[in-house]
């Protein structure tokens, strides 16, 4: 036999208890949690629950002290274990970190060395290359004394090949007006 007499708390109650489980409030479907009751009535209560529920902004009940309880001790165990986590990779990261500016100081180091060795072998190439000019122009210098020198002396040659040569004239001139005089078959002389 179908239930009559629907309270107020109870249409109340139940449309509380249907929105806690996700369940779509209806008149039907409080009338059959209910197990029954005038449809009007229920009508009626549904719409005053609603407009209560309208009129507060449709806010959820206030959550007991127990549950605030609960759920501040579940967050501060949760701020813990990530505070913990968190503390744990800053100091994982900042040993990695420590390595890794390790590595760079020795890298950084051996690149110093390396360059201050470049430095002096640059330093005593730039030496060589100076003592090398220095050396080049001296004898760029010999070079063109050499070759004023020779010039001289290719023209001193060259004279004394032309008074040799008239020389060698001269007295082939000679010795043929001699044997002519003399009446001597001539043979030209030989070339000194």
């Amino acid at each position: 036999m179908p239930k009559t007499g629907i309270t107020q708390q109870e249409i109340y109650d139940a449309a509380t208890r249907m929105v806690d489980q996700g369940v779509e409030i209806s008149a039907r479907r409080l009338r059959e949690a209910l197990g029954g009751g005038s449809m009007t009535t229920v009508l009626k209560y549904l719409q005053a629950w609603r407009s209560e529920q309208q009129a507060h902004g449709g806010a959820p009940p206030e959550m007991p002290e127990a549950v605030h309880e609960a759920a501040r001790n579940a967050l501060h165990e949760v701020w813990r274990t990530a505070n913990r986590q968190a503390r744990q990779s800053i100091e994982e990261i900042r040993i990695a970190a420590a390595q890794r500016a390790d590595g760079l100081e020795r890298d950084l180091a051996d690149a110093v060395a390396a360059a201050q060795e470049l430095e002096g072998q640059l330093a005593e190439r730039t030496a060589d290359l100076s003592t090398a000019q220095e050396r080049t122009a001296a004898l760029e210098r010999d070079l063109a004394a050499s070759m004023a020198e020779v010039r001289v002396l290719r023209e001193r040659l060259d004279a004394t090949a032309r008074d040799a040569d008239e020389r060698c004239a001269a007295l082939t001139l000679e010795r043929i007006t001699a044997a002519l005089e003399q009446g001597h078959p001539t043979t030209p002389p030989e070339k000194p």
